[in-house]
């Protein structure tokens, strides 16, 4: 069985977060004493979206395989919809709350100039 998943895997390219997106996620939900306990980020294959928060299940889904090769927005992206597990939402004025993604023309992710600094 556990063959069958490997290869279902391997042929419709659905992997988890790369070991340095796993861990920069899990940086920033243990620095930041708003959000709530048992939060969680997940790895997600999202259509039309790069990321978006659920606050009601403390999830955030995260589309990791666009971001791969884009690792300060990762970081930006996950500080942004992790603001929303703090009561954030678009336009108050919070952290990071006015962040978009930016795209080149053929649909990849511009990486980030700077970091968004993480309050605790």
């Amino acid at each position: 069985m556990k063959i069958l998943f490997f290869f279902m895997c391997a042929l419709f390219g659905i992997f988890a977060f790369t070991s340095h997106q796993a861990r920069m996620a899990r940086k920033i939900l243990a620095n930041r004493n708003c959000i709530p306990p048992f939060s969680r980020v997940v790895d997600a294959v999202l259509k039309d979206q790069i990321a978006f928060t659920l606050p009601d299940t403390k999830t955030v889904y995260v589309d990791g395989d666009r971001l791969e090769n884009a690792p300060t927005t990762f970081h930006n992206v996950i500080v942004h919809e992790t603001s929303h597990l703090c009561g954030s939402v678009h336009g108050d004025g919070s952290l990071a709350m006015n962040y978009a993604v930016h795209l080149f023309q053929n649909g990849s992710v511009k990486d980030d100039e700077r970091r968004i600094l993480v309050p605790k």
